[in-house]
């Protein structure tokens, strides 16, 4: 079995050298690439009523863009969604949209984004070379990882419009290709999500978990989730093991002996976890770290429902302000600007014009339609990889 998921691994990976070389020149010259991304955004769209609206045929320059186009929340961004809703089309983007994804944020419920190809294309330019960078620095081949999905089955959802509300599950920001490898590799197929209840679901998960000997990598979102299913595991092991063959019962029972109540004693090839580790996350790190010891623990980048801004790096750098490794601006994604908190009513910067030690929050014009859409998180500038800022995420302006 390890042959057969290092076979597809390598090959997998294969794929995703183009990618992770494009990052890592972006991140020579962000500049470059962030004009780039900007000239193709609004060339695409231009003919969509937003484009109409704020004219994006005139736009010339940046400063034309900073200029024309009005910064904006989810309240102005809703009436164009709704339309989307509806089932109209060139609203937003002239490119169909193939789903809204749903998001609570930090202060609101109901809220939809819309994601095209494109913008499913400029997550991947981010996520990509990230699986490679981990790839290439710790040892998964032959192993299986643990991504987490959604909790529980929503059910088929659509808008009476008729558009796809939500992804069935996370490998849907991927590429066919990338899907069929990603699910080969899984610990826990993605039909456990299909459970109906939410002790199903919890069961389902654990069982596949411990059936994995060979896990290598867990990623998920806050540590809490995984401290909670690991207590579960253990509160529930006699259970648990009824469902898994003699021999793998067999080597849980002599890892806890040796290892105790630690991930270490049900996967011993487990090398990563990787997890929210900046602001409100960074106190739950202790007992993640009694949990896994000895297992390395990397910082995600700053990713959200509606775009991403900052993605892990492969530079071996752990410093104080980040020891749990850096996350670059993720500039070959998606046309960033940042509002300086010290002086918010100045235009804002863009990412090569970060400083180190300040503080700003992001604004995001992606290819799923948002046009300098603030986001509301504050991030930190700790410093540079060539020419792109290293930040880390603070927390939120509205809570």
């Amino acid at each position: 079995m390890s042959f057969l998921l290092s076979g597809i691994q390598y090959a997998y990976q294969s794929t995703l050298s183009s990618t992770a070389r494009r990052f890592n020149r972006s991140l020579m010259d962000p500049e470059r690439y962030q004009l780039s991304i900007l000239r193709k955004t609004l060339r695409r769209n231009m003919e969509s009523l937003y484009g109409q609206e704020y004219n994006f045929a005139s736009i010339r320059s940046i400063k034309d863009y900073q200029s024309k186009v009005p910064i904006i929340g989810y309240e102005e961004l809703s009436p164009w969604i709704d339309f989307i809703g509806q089932g109209e089309s060139n609203i937003l983007t002239c490119e169909p949209v193939v789903m809204l994804e749903p998001t609570g944020g930090s202060t609101a419920t109901n809220k939809y984004i819309p994601y095209t190809k494109t913008l499913l294309k400029q997550f991947r330019s981010a996520t990509e070379p990230w699986i490679s960078s981990i790839y290439q620095k710790h040892s998964l081949m032959g192993s299986t990882s643990y991504w987490s999905l959604s909790l529980t089955a929503q059910g088929k959802r659509n808008t009476k419009g008729g558009v796809k509300i939500g992804f069935n599950d996370d490998s849907e920001y991927f590429d066919p290709i990338s899907r069929w490898a990603l699910r080969k590799i899984m610990a826990v197929p993605a039909s456990v999500a299909e459970e109906k209840t939410m002790d199903a679901w919890r069961n389902q998960t654990c069982i596949h978990l411990l059936g994995s000997e060979n896990l290598g990598l867990i990623s998920i979102w806050s540590p809490t989730y995984i401290i909670v299913l690991l207590e579960y595991i253990f509160e529930n092991l006699d259970h648990l093991l009824l469902a898994l063959p003699r021999k793998r019962q067999r080597q849980i029972t002599v890892g806890i002996k040796t290892h105790g109540h630690t991930a270490r004693a049900l996967w011993p090839s487990l090398t990563l976890v990787s997890t929210w580790t900046d602001s409100v996350a960074a106190q739950f790190l202790p007992a993640l770290h009694r949990w896994f010891p000895g297992i390395s623990i990397q910082g995600k980048g700053l990713l959200a429902t509606e775009g991403v801004i900052s993605v892990p790096i492969n530079d071996a750098t752990a410093t104080s302000e980040n020891p749990y490794g850096r996350c670059a601006v993720a500039v070959n994604s998606h046309f960033l600007e940042f509002i300086d908190l010290e002086n918010p009513s100045e235009t804002p910067l863009l990412a090569h014009q970060l400083k180190t030690g300040a503080y700003y929050s992001p604004l995001l014009s992606t290819g799923g339609g948002l046009y300098r859409y603030h986001l509301k998180d504050t991030i930190k500038c700790t410093g540079t990889h060539g020419h792109t800022p290293i930040i880390r995420f603070e927390g939120k302006l509205d809570r």
